[in-house]
């Protein structure tokens, strides 16, 4: 019955999640003690993910939706974070970048105050012919950095709005890490694992009980 509960437990929180950090290239001077070079430190989390191809024609590019997704970054004590958010993926794109990944949350608020057309992202590249940064299109379990070697590409930002003037601060990339990739096939494993330990144990009842008699 313990296999059974953390098998439902595991199909029913299937998410992705991960933590980043970063290092603050620009400012606007709008948020106290946000200065070139101070850490940024953030998360983004998606409940359910649904993946979608926006062109039709070309599945190395694929986006993914989520039933409810959390971003937040915070810098100099101040806290950025959006209730929206999605993920977009390029596998071997072969244009002017070869693996992208980009994590993007939208609308915002900053210090609790909205920004309906905010936006707090970060995106991940490689270059023209260097495919090893992604494997495929699907959601990575692991990101390996180094493998993103268009460094200017590797940059988050944080914006008020999409007009000339509406970056409150960028940042480039440190770190990434994925700390939560459930697999449907991974829970299944454990359900099938429950349900034959306690039918074992149910075969075993009677021996049990005579053993005691």
């Amino acid at each position: 019955f313990a296999g059974l509960a953390l098998a439902v437990a595991c199909l029913a929180a299937q998410a992705y999640e991960l933590t980043f950090t970063g290092r603050v290239t620009y400012t606007d001077g709008s948020l106290s003690g946000v200065t070139v070079g101070g850490t940024v430190q953030g998360s983004f989390k998606g409940e359910n993910p649904q993946a979608f191809v926006p062109f039709p024609g070309f599945p190395n590019i694929v986006g993914y939706g989520f039933d409810s997704a959390l971003m937040s970054v915070s810098v100099a004590g101040h806290t950025i974070a959006s209730k929206g958010g999605e993920i977009s993926i390029l596998d071997n794109f072969g244009g002017n970048v070869e693996d992208h990944f980009e994590v993007f949350g939208a609308p915002i608020t900053i210090d609790g105050v909205n920004f309906a057309s905010g936006t707090v992202s970060f995106a991940l590249a490689s270059k023209p012919g260097s495919t090893g940064a992604l494997a495929s299109a699907a959601l990575p379990s692991q990101i390996n950095l180094a493998a993103f070697d268009a460094l200017t590409w590797n940059q988050g930002a944080v914006l008020r709005n999409g007009a000339q003037g509406g970056a409150v601060f960028g940042y480039q990339i440190l770190s990434v890490n994925v700390t939560a990739v459930p697999e449907p096939t991974s829970a299944w494993l454990v359900l099938a694992g429950g349900l034959a330990l306690a039918a074992f144990r149910r075969r075993q009842a009677p021996s049990l009980h005579a053993a005691v008699a």
